[in-house]
């Protein structure tokens, strides 16, 4: 529906601000207009309901299987970790203080990986 009126006047009402939409609540409508606006408030409100729950909606479980040694695991990401450590610490030939800073990362990001998802 088009806005008969003001300076919204010719607009769809999908494209009229919403504090606007509330105030024509409070003046007397004509015609259908009111339910009209009503409506698209709550169409409003529902898109930003809907918004809202997924923004918050928790991540999809990891659906691999479960370790079936945790502490084997740890073995490998630690015997691992030491071997890229002395491959890209800065002092190394070849290292660099960005490789190592990215190694950190890699390595606190699968911490994280592995304690939201209760391996150890």
């Amino acid at each position: 529906m088009t806005m008969p009126f003001g300076r919204w006047r010719g607009r769809d009402l999908r494209d009229i601000p919403g504090d606007y939409l509330r105030w024509l609540l409070t003046i007397e409508l004509y015609g259908n207009l009111k339910s009209e606006v009503e409506r698209e408030l709550e169409e409003r409100e529902e898109r930003a309901r809907r918004a809202r729950r997924e923004s918050e909606a928790p991540p999809p479980p990891w659906t691999t299987p479960p370790c079936p040694n945790p502490a084997m695991m740890s073995a490998v990401l630690e015997a691992g970790r030491r071997v890229m450590s002395r491959q890209t610490h800065p002092d190394m030939p070849g290292g660099s203080h960005e490789q190592f800073l990215q190694l950190t990362a890699v390595m606190n990001w699968l911490a994280k990986i592995i304690s939201l998802h209760g391996v150890r």
